[in-house]
């Protein structure tokens, strides 16, 4: 098992990148939150960005069904979590010039102590903006000092990693970075 790894993988061509932007800005944008004690707050100084949910429906089914198999292919080939949970909405984020998220992981002993996996998807081509990597910490002898890798920012890649692996989104320099985040869960702890 590969618990303190991400792997990342090509899976959607360009013109599929540019379909779910467009479904995804048909949905309500708010503030990106933290959780706090369970509870959805807004935390500029941790979490500045946009954030739009995208329940599955029938015209948006696409993207959640392409995600799920390439998710449990890899999950399947690395870390053979059970993954018999649930799955969340798709969450789409937008990072302006300035936005960012700061170091945090995708679990924890709330609602969200199930996700076992994390699935980002960049969705914008990287020459639409500057800075905007998400780093993840690889090396958790290490901590937060441990190894820190930057995601790739190929158009259409998704990066698949342990819900548990702290990791941020470094500010945007200049531009606009899209990605769209999966998470998968599990009933049993690391299993």
């Amino acid at each position: 098992m590969h618990i303190q790894q991400f792997f990342t993988v090509p899976l959607l061509d360009q013109q599929a990148c540019e379909r779910a932007i467009t479904q995804s800005l048909e949905e309500d944008m708010i503030e990106g939150t933290v959780l706090v004690s369970d509870k959805s707050v807004r935390m500029r100084k941790s979490r500045n960005c946009e954030v739009r949910w995208m329940y599955p429906a029938l015209h948006n089914k696409w993207l959640s069904d392409v995600i799920s198999r390439a998710v449990r292919e890899v999950n399947n080939k690395t870390f053979q979590f059970n993954l018999d949970g649930y799955e969340e909405p798709l969450q789409f984020l937008t990072y302006r010039m300035g936005h960012f998220y700061a170091t945090h992981t995708d679990n924890g002993d709330d609602s969200v102590a199930t996700r076992k996996l994390t699935a980002v998807i960049q969705l914008s081509d990287p020459k639409d903006y500057w800075g905007g990597c998400t780093s993840v910490y690889t090396n958790s002898r290490g901590g937060l000092e441990g190894n820190r890798r930057c995601m790739s920012k190929t158009q259409g890649t998704m990066t698949i990693f342990p819900s548990h692996l702290p990791h941020f989104a470094w500010p945007v320099l200049w531009g606009t970075r899209r990605a769209v985040v999966a998470w998968f869960h599990g009933s049993s702890p690391l299993r």
